[in-house]
């Protein structure tokens, strides 16, 4: 597509904030046993965003790429953005990071997943009406993984955090 106009871009703008101010907030649809907590499942989070999105031309992608810091440890990173029917594009309005060094493949999947679903919040400002992740109700103290970085101007961006169980 070429570049948009003006009048797209200020149009694709518009409708990115009237979407912003209108898309409201997903129910806590499923319960996590583990922690006896409940949270949103990622296609609740994402029928939230849709049907508002749909009604002002945008569509929600996430982008998956993998990281690696200095001293070897891999993270998945998830950036969440918007596109307009125009084409503009609302990259990065959510860039999420958690450590995968030493998962295995479900573990790995899970923190996927709850990337995408926060990342998805993030990035279309809305909250579960109910989601610490259990760890409120586990004890489990949060602790930040590695800093976040310097989101660009009109960026949001978030750090997974990780529980870290408690020693005897």
């Amino acid at each position: 597509m070429e570049n948009p106009t003006h009048s797209q871009t200020s149009k694709a703008t518009a409708d990115f904030v009237a979407f912003l101010n209108e898309v409201e907030n997903p129910r806590a649809d499923k319960f996590n046993p583990a922690f006896k907590s409940k949270y949103a499942s990622l296609p609740a989070i994402l029928k939230s965003i849709k049907k508002t999105a749909r009604k002002y031309f945008l569509a929600i992608y996430q982008e998956a790429e993998m990281e690696r810091d200095a001293a070897g440890t891999d993270y998945l990173v998830i950036k969440t953005g918007f596109m307009h029917v125009t084409g503009q594009m609302f990259p990065a309005r959510s860039k999420m990071s958690v450590k995968v060094t030493g998962l295995n493949m479900q573990q790995f999947i899970s923190a996927s997943q709850y990337l995408r679903r926060q990342g998805a919040c993030i990035a279309a400002g809305i909250s579960v009406d109910v989601d610490d992740d259990g760890n409120a109700a586990s004890g489990q103290a949060l602790t930040q993984q590695r800093p976040a970085t310097t989101p660009a101007p009109g960026q949001q961006t978030s750090v997974m955090v990780a529980p870290q169980r408690k020693q005897p």
